[in-house]
Parts: structure tokens; sequence; C-alpha cells
């Protein structure tokens, strides 16, 4: 018999130069077994002594458990099983603004009720993943049960395959405010904003804010200002993302600052922060872009602020 050296090629390529980390917490899978909204369905049985199942899932994933979650994403799939195991291949389809299209691939063997899905590939925002969904069940029921899901994993940054350098993919947008105080920028740019903290009372006293760059390494920047007014944290969620920034700037103690903010991202609106007076400035997003992070001017309080988006 013919060998299969003959059909086998293989090439050298770059390795990759670097792994960026992810994780998406929070997610909640609803299996309705029966009755309204079904999201499973027997397809067939084995023959046999063993006997066994198959099915298929289209299962949809929320953001939350109360009425208000939002539908990020849906896990498809096939499911065959046999007394004691399943073999669970799946592919988890993104819904969510950010990541709308992409997709993981994940399959199985599962012996129990709380498991775990090797991540074989992605495509998207996902594209050459590796990892793990890690599945627990929180609650069972006739018609439904509901599944708490942890999806963590490495996506291969490669050399060979990055056309535009990492510093070259983020633009500054603005700035806003005016010309005090001393350049508030970062030294490594940002690819995802984790949360943003603003002191303010009567203006914008200060601001700083937590991301990962390219690689997956975290960093925080700021605070930018000083340290009066009211402290408020933002924390965004693992599909959140900010839509738009908008705010006014004027004259406060001879000085020309920020005088208020309001962040608006794809789930919720925060804000605004500080008293509008002054000139209003926008900067809205459209696509799934988002803003990533911020520069600007700062000395007593912020004097300027502007914002990194992907380019």
């Amino acid at each position: 018999m013919a060998s299969l050296a003959g059909n086998f090629e293989d090439t050298h390529v770059a390795a990759p130069a670097a792994y960026r980390r992810f994780a998406l917490r929070g997610l909640y899978m609803r299996r309705t077994k029966s009755g309204l909204g079904r999201s499973q369905a027997v397809v067939g049985a084995g023959p046999g002594a063993l006997g066994g199942t198959a099915y298929m899932s289209w299962w949809p994933i929320y953001n939350g458990l109360g009425d208000d979650a939002k539908l990020v994403a849906r896990a498809i799939g096939l499911h065959c099983g046999v007394p004691g195991y399943g073999f669970h291949t799946l592919t988890f389809a993104f819904e969510d603004d950010r990541f709308k299209g992409a997709t993981l691939q994940a399959m199985g063997i599962v012996p129990g009720e709380d498991e775990d899905y090797s991540i074989v590939g992605g495509t998207g925002e996902f594209a050459m993943v590796n990892g793990v969904v890690n599945r627990v069940v929180l609650t069972t029921g006739e018609q439904m049960d509901i599944d708490r899901l942890t999806i963590t994993g490495l996506i291969p940054v490669l050399n060979e395959l990055q056309v535009v350098p990492v510093q070259n993919q983020v633009i500054k947008i603005g700035a806003w405010g005016g010309n005090g105080g001393l350049e508030a920028d970062v030294g490594v740019h940002p690819h995802r904003l984790q949360s943003v903290t603003i002191r303010s009372g009567q203006i914008i006293d200060s601001l700083s804010y937590s991301y990962t760059d390219q690689a997956g390494e975290q960093h925080v920047a700021g605070p930018w200002g000083g340290m009066g007014g009211n402290t408020a944290t933002i924390e965004l969620a693992n599909m959140e993302f900010i839509r738009e920034v908008s705010g006014t700037t004027g004259a406060f103690l001879g000085d020309n600052v920020v005088t208020s903010l309001k962040i608006i991202t794809n789930l919720n609106m925060y804000g605004p922060f500080g008293v509008p007076f002054g000139t209003p400035f926008n900067v809205p997003l459209h696509g799934n872009n988002g803003i990533i992070g911020f520069f600007g001017r700062a000395g007593q309080f912020l004097n300027a602020i502007g914002v990194y988006t992907r380019a």
C-alpha cells in the first residue's frame, strides 16, 4: 500500500510572537428541553444493547440570569450519548455587537453534569484560539436547565500574519479641553478597556483606567488630575464596550478643564459626571470598534481628554 508521504506538504512559518489571553465570565446557557422556546431535539437513537441517543441543540447564552439579560451567543451542536458518557461537539456563535460573527469550536467527552469542553479553534476575534469552556450546572428543571459558562483561552499573534504593527492598530481622536497641565498618555497602546475611574464634583477632577494590551498584559493609566470630588468606577462586563463619550469643557478657577463626562456603552449609560457647562463635545463610534482608551492633559484637574480606538 502506498505511503501518505507523497500527500504531505510542510512549510516553515513564523512562530507565534505572543499570545493574547482572554476570559469570558458571567455567561449563562439555557437548555430548554420542552415547551415554548425548546432549544434541543432528539434526532436518533443508536442500535444494540447500549442504545444511546443523539440530539441537536441551539442553546441560547445570556450575559446574566435576570429577565433583562441580553442574548449574546448560541451553542449549536450535536450530542451523542451512551450510558455513562456523552460526546459533544459545539459551535459557540456570538451575536453580541463586539463579537458578532465570531465563533468558537469546542468538543469533548463529558461523563458528568459539570464538565469542560476543549476549544479547538475559532474565527473572527477568536481566530486560531485554543482554550477551555467550563460548564457548571446551576439549576435543573422539567423544562429547562441553566448552566454557568466560563470561557478561557489563548489567541496567537503571529509574526508573519501581523500585517500592521501593533502600535499602528490604534488611532487617537481629540483632544478636547485646554492646554494647561502636563501631557497624559500611555506607553503601551490599549487593546481592551476594562474599567474607568472618574473623580468629579463641579468638574472632572481626575480620570484613570485599566486595560489590556495586544499581548494580553494588564496596565493602569493615571490617575490624571487631582484628588478632589467623589469617585465613581465603571467596571465593564465581559462583552461590554464604550461606543460613545460626550461631555463639556470650560473655564474653572482660571483654568480650562473638562467640566463633565458621560459614557455610553453597548449595554449601559454612565453619568453625567461633573456639571455640564461650557462647550460640548461628542465622540460617537459606529460598528464594533469601540473606545479602548484615553489620553489628554492634566494638572490639578483634568484639562483635556481624547480617546483611543482601533484603526
